[in-house]
């Protein structure tokens, strides 16, 4: 039996690729929204990244914070605030210099995004492994450009 040849229109057309790119775009909004945390509650996308950045760059500024977020500091320091509410982050002054504070999670914001975390790389390698050897290296040469390109669209 012949191998099934891909239809050559169906490449020359990008429709059927942009609109899966737009339903991805879609989806990442949908779930701005919300992402589950731990059970009965939820965080923003944003507030997860902002945890994750206040993670990564130890007890700093909110500078810092924003810079490893990729966010602006007016929207990081109100997604500190909301995350403060929340017991997800403590602020305390700077030792040196009383007029800079330094961020940190609690012991509830550190399980979230650990948990989180665990969440997201579960499911990521379930897809992986689902993907042919190809095609796991066509989608590691196509997430960076599309990456790129989502960016430069703002």
């Amino acid at each position: 039996m012949a191998e099934a040849q891909p239809d050559i229109r169906a490449r020359e057309r990008p429709e059927p690729f942009v609109m899966a790119v737009l339903d991805l775009m879609r989806s990442v909004r949908r779930v701005g929204g919300a992402t589950r945390g731990a059970p009965g509650s939820v965080i923003s996308v944003s507030q997860f990244v902002v945890l994750s950045a206040v993670d990564a760059v130890g007890e700093r500024g909110i500078s810092a914070i924003a810079e490893e977020a990729g966010l602006a500091q007016p929207s990081v320091t109100r997604t500190l605030d909301a995350l403060g509410r929340r017991g997800l982050v403590r602020r305390d002054r700077h030792p040196g210099d009383g007029r800079s504070t330094r961020v940190a999670l609690t012991a509830e914001g550190a399980r979230l995004v650990r948990d989180k975390r665990a969440e997201v790389y579960h499911r990521l390698t379930e897809l992986w492994h689902d993907l042919s050897p190809d095609g796991q290296s066509q989608v590691l040469g196509l997430l960076p450009r599309l990456a790129a390109v989502m960016e430069s669209l703002g």
